[in-house]
């Protein structure tokens, strides 16, 4: 999802929320074995002229997985 809202021509705030599903390089122990991965990041864009503009942005990161996995070292 992506929403924008302009204030003036020149000056835009949005956000973004993306969702992703795929597999995982692991073994897990859950269901099937797949990663969740969420990202929600918020913009603020400001043109200062013609074809420069300037963003400042948050962005915000999740990834889970469907069961637990573990890793056995050589040790």
């Amino acid at each position: 999802m992506d929403a924008a809202w302009n204030f003036s021509p020149k000056t835009k705030l949005g956000s973004r929320y993306l969702r992703n599903i795929g597999y995982s390089s692991f073994a897990t122990t859950g269901a099937t074995p797949t990663n969740l991965n969420e990202t929600v990041e918020v913009y603020l864009d400001k043109v200062l002229i013609s074809n420069v503009y300037f963003r400042v942005f948050g962005r915000l990161g999740q990834l889970a997985s469907d069961g637990d996995i573990t890793i056995v070292s050589p040790d």
